[in-house]
């Protein structure tokens, strides 16, 4: 019975065919796909290398400044460590990004059916973990807005 109400609305057969076009299209799109992903892994490694060099840099600054002393040594391991945070919250979706593109060109060049699924939830999964993402970070921003209002609101009073 589980059988039959998983596949309503699916067609007995499960075979699909791409044309000439598709795949060029498939094999197009591995290729952006890889390049967006190295460049990814280009972009998580700067964003590391900096949160190191972040962190000792306003070390510097606060020491230098007495107005910004008052924070002490926090501020620059509070930095680094968000600096930390986002290049790490980008190491999933780049690594699913460059999943798919490796599984894309292995599929096409080898016909392999599995490898196009696989390579497909890859693609999934980076955008499923992207949709979230974004939806996360809208509310954060509509949490900021009505604290912010509120804020003001409670300056009038």
């Amino acid at each position: 019975m589980t059988e039959e109400i998983e596949n309503i609305g699916r067609a007995e057969s499960a075979t699909l065919t791409l044309s000439d076009y598709g795949l060029d299209y498939l094999r197009e799109t591995a290729k952006w796909a890889k390049f967006l992903a190295i460049m990814g892994f280009i972009g998580i490694g700067l964003i590391i290398i900096l949160a190191i060099f972040m962190g000792s840099m306003m070390g510097t600054v606060l020491k230098s400044n007495e107005e910004l002393n008052v924070f002490g040594p926090g501020l620059s391991v509070v930095i680094s460590i968000l600096y930390v945070a986002i290049g790490g919250i980008y190491i999933y979706p780049v690594l699913k990004l460059y999943q798919f593109a490796t599984n894309t060109k292995r599929a096409l060049g080898n016909n392999d059916s599995a490898a196009l699924t696989a390579a497909l939830e890859n693609q999934k999964s980076m955008f499923k973990f992207m949709g979230i993402f974004t939806i996360i970070i809208l509310g954060a921003y509509a949490l900021m807005i009505i604290f912010g209002i509120l804020g003001a609101l409670t300056a009038f009073i």
